[in-house]
């Protein structure tokens, strides 16, 4: 397990020098003494003491949800520069909330590049060098004794985030946050549970997708929704720019409705947060779907299906395990001895030329029709592809990859009819 040894200086929003220790103690106290440290606090003009926050994420997508937490709890430098968000500038206030984010748990470091060097995750670099809170990486967090009976007797904080963090969490760890452990799922729970709820939604071709604030719980996504926000889909967008607008309107939702709570500080366990909350509903586990998790096969792609069906496939992949297929490159017009190749392709971005099937028996040829490559399906419709990239190659566009070809007729490759077996009647 890798630790980041830059610890938080103290627990306060104002932090006397002389009250900086008295937290930690009150931590191992009842609720009653935690109220009654708070109300002397402020009887003395000292301030509220920040609740503890710990963070769990690990993709880019949560260190964005990291980035907006800070913002909000005033930890983050003024000069750290962020991408550009989805939302609207007007939607992303930036609100006060009576937290301090002390420390991070991520995924371990993993090889990166062809070097194969040990890179930490976006949340595990933005923790450590702007943040500088402390960042723990346990391999499997179940199985660790040593962090779990640090996060028991030590850590122990008031509250704890989690944004596609990666790993299961047990009941012990479950049970330590005073106000509990709240996840930002995106989906509309009870539908997509599971590791990959925003590519599984695309595939499906859904035109409507959200996200939910839930009570974790030991079951998989199973936990009482706090607030849930819904979105349409527009029919290009893809998984990495879905993703990162639903993790940014779950930040939103998570710090205005929740952290943000004036009387937040008067409640001293999750079931005394839910009842201030009020609209917390259980989840109808009858319709609930599973979103399951995605394997590097469900990647090639075949123009035997449907363009819709293509078109979606190359939306929710795209980033990972990425949508790959062949085309069938003909000899050059000046060297027709030249033998005919099958090319590999990656696709990274489509659009519908027509939904609508057709009559398509044998037509496999392949177009530049304006900016895009243009396929027929087998049944008629018809896909565009916009940019691809080549094995080894950088990212282009459909043009510059069909300029390369210099005249060549490019063809796609024919599906197979499937085999019928005659049963012999009796």
């Amino acid at each position: 397990m890798w630790v980041t040894s830059s610890f938080s200086k103290g627990s306060f929003a104002i932090r006397p020098r002389t009250l900086g220790q008295v937290p930690a103690v009150l931590r191992r106290c009842s609720p009653k003494w935690r109220r009654l440290w708070r109300t002397w606090v402020c009887a003395n003009g000292l301030g509220e003491p920040a609740q503890r926050l710990v963070f769990l994420g690990t993709p880019a997508e949560a260190q964005l949800v990291l980035a907006r937490l800070a913002q909000a709890t005033g930890q983050e430098p003024t000069a750290v520069a962020h991408p550009t968000p989805s939302l609207e500038p007007a939607t992303l206030r930036v609100q006060r909330v009576p937290f301090q984010v002390v420390g991070v748990l991520a995924q371990p470091p993993s090889p990166q590049g062809r070097s194969k060097t040990l890179q930490p995750c976006p949340t595990h670099a933005y923790a450590s060098d702007v943040l500088h809170v402390p960042v723990w990486t346990p391999e499997r967090l179940s199985r660790d004794e040593a962090f779990l009976r640090f996060w028991e007797e030590e850590l122990r904080p008031d509250l704890a985030i989690t944004a596609a963090y990666g790993q299961i969490l047990p009941e012990r760890f479950l049970r330590v946050p005073r106000l509990g452990v709240l996840n930002i799922h995106p989906s509309l729970l009870p539908r997509y549970r599971g590791a990959a709820p925003v590519q599984r939604a695309l595939l499906d071709g859904v035109d409507r997708t959200g996200v939910s604030i839930v009570r974790t719980v030991l079951e998989l996504d199973a936990g009482p929704i706090l607030c849930q926000e819904w979105v349409s889909v527009d029919e290009d967008i893809q998984a990495p720019e879905l993703l990162r607008l639903l993790f940014e309107l779950g930040t939103q939702l998570l710090i205005e409705r929740i952290l943000s709570r004036p009387e937040l500080g008067q409640a001293s366990s999750s079931a005394e947060l839910d009842a201030l909350l009020g609209g917390v509903q259980e989840q109808d586990h009858s319709q609930a779907t599973y979103a399951r998790k995605l394997e590097k096969h469900e990647g090639e792609l075949s123009f035997g299906e449907t363009a819709l069906f293509v078109h979606n496939r190359v939306r929710a992949l795209v980033e990972w395990p990425g949508v790959w297929t062949e085309l069938i490159i003909g000899p050059h017009p000046a060297r027709p001895s030249e033998p005919v190749r099958r090319q590999r392709l990656k696709v990274l971005r489509t659009r519908l030329a027509r939904r609508e099937a057709g009559a398509a028996l044998g037509i496999h040829t392949v177009d530049l029709v304006g900016d895009a490559i243009r396929v027929t399906c087998d049944d008629g419709s018809q896909i565009d592809i916009l940019e691809l990239q080549l094995p080894g190659k950088r990212a282009q566009t459909a043009r510059a990859f069909w300029n390369g070809l210099q005249g060549r007729a490019v063809e796609r490759p024919r599906e197979p009819y499937p085999t019928v077996t005659r049963v012999p009647v009796n």
